[in-house]
């Protein structure tokens, strides 16, 4: 998903021949720092388990362990530190698409500027929902999982999914009805030739 928003990006560099600037930091990275919060948030949610309390034999809960708390939050900390830069880095020195742009600034590039800041702003209901359900379970034993607040997390999780990566598609496919082909090729091919000449 970093990947194809980040082409998106790219595209968007090239056919606006340089009015949406070029990405600060190359998708590839982005994508790998993706890879990172993924891992973080992993340590967090299971090999910490949210920093919630830990089932005894005799059936009893212990409160985590301080190293436990610290690990568990301090990956959390950093899954979300890397999620920002994910969001800044696609987003940074993103124009808004109602701002004047003159006037060869095609109606459908206004389209793809608000398509990249809704499916990555899509994503901050992420952490948010899991911070949310987490606290929903305060004072809970660490073994035992609120119904409500199970299925409200999942699905939540669930709508977050289908709107950011089933909302890539499908707006792809709507606009492959209305932007020939030969109209983007056309907008890649002038702009790489603009930014070959302002950059040689």
């Amino acid at each position: 998903m970093t990947l194809d928003l980040g082409h998106l990006r790219e595209y968007l560099f090239v056919a606006s021949k340089g009015v949406v600037p070029k990405l600060s930091i190359a998708k590839e990275w982005l994508a790998a720092y993706q890879s990172l919060m993924i891992f973080f948030a992993t340590i967090w949610r299971f090999y910490c388990n949210e920093c919630r309390s830990t089932r005894n034999r005799d059936g009893t809960h212990s409160s985590p362990s301080i190293i436990t708390v610290i690990i568990g939050w301090g990956s959390f900390a950093v899954s979300t530190g890397l999620f920002s830069l994910i969001v800044w880095g696609l987003l940074e020195g993103l124009p808004d698409s109602d701002m004047q742009i003159n006037a060869s600034f095609p109606a459908h590039m206004k389209a793809d500027i608000i398509c990249l800041q809704t499916l990555t702003l899509v994503w901050l209901g992420y952490p948010i929902v899991a911070l949310l359900a987490r606290l929903g379970h305060i004072g809970l034993p660490g073994s035992y999982y609120n119904a409500t607040w199970s299925t409200l997390k999942d699905g939540f999780f669930a709508f977050l999914d289908i709107t950011s990566k089933a909302g890539l598609a499908i707006f792809f496919v709507l606009k492959a009805t209305w932007v020939p082909a030969n109209v983007e090729n056309g907008l890649i091919a002038a702009g790489e030739a603009y930014l070959n000449i302002t950059y040689s």
